[in-house]
């Protein structure tokens, strides 16, 4: 078959003008058909070919481009390596990495303490104002309208309230999955094999935690300023 190459080449050779007489491009259409030629469209070199002298000889293999999920995976990998570099240099030990977490878990539980107190607190107003109204309800009054505001603020400071409640929360939540990960990756001594395991669970974390922080942004706005206030 290889005369049969060599023939072709040359009627081929007969028709061509000196100037693209060096090399051929070999690569395969859409039809997955073999084409033999002087170039390659556009549209077809991302998908491999091969270069190939006059004789027939392989000159040279141009592997595919990586498909776009490869590259993914790839960009995760190195992102995974950098991570595990700085783990080693920042901790020296497992223990050293739960000390780390402890120490961050303290300043999250007592930002929660705080809040759920702030909770408790204009939940006992809200209860006191309501007893008022339902006073002048049972006398056969008008409740006020200072009152009536007085408990739609409380409500409203409420809502405020538990949202930043439900921020800290999440916090500690977050906190805890990344100095699992961390963990995780420190012990994994940076076999390539664990951190290409890691790389789907970092994603979908990574994800997971964009959607929550984008669902929290209209509540942050309102609560903060109720958070300076206790």
């Amino acid at each position: 078959m290889k005369w049969l190459f060599v023939l072709l080449l040359a009627l081929t050779l007969v028709n061509t003008p000196s100037w693209a007489q060096g090399h051929f491009y070999r690569f395969v259409n859409d039809d997955g058909v073999k084409v033999l030629g002087h170039s390659i469209p556009p549209e077809f070199v991302h998908k491999g070919y091969e270069i190939i002298s006059p004789t027939g000889r392989v000159l040279q293999v141009i592997e595919p481009a990586p498909e776009a999920d490869e590259l993914e995976k790839e960009r995760a990998l190195a992102e995974l390596e950098v991570k595990y570099e700085l783990l080693v240099k920042r901790y020296s030990t497992e223990r050293d990495i739960e000390a780390a977490k402890s120490r961050k878990l303290v300043h999250i539980d007592a930002s929660i303490l705080l809040v759920q107190s702030s909770v408790v607190s204009v939940q006992a107003e809200i209860n006191d104002i309501t007893r008022r109204a339902a006073d002048f309800e049972r006398a056969g009054k008008a409740v006020p309208k200072d009152t009536l505001d007085a408990l739609a603020l409380l409500n409203e400071k409420m809502t405020a309230t538990k949202a930043i409640l439900a921020l800290r929360e999440e916090e500690k939540r977050s906190v805890v999955e990344r100095f699992a990960q961390e963990r995780e990756l420190f012990l994994s001594r940076g076999d390539v094999g664990v951190l290409t395991a890691e790389i789907a669970a970092g994603v979908s974390s990574s994800k997971a935690t964009v959607v929550s922080s984008s669902s929290s942004v209209s509540s942050v706005t309102t609560a903060s300023s109720v958070s300076s206030s206790h």
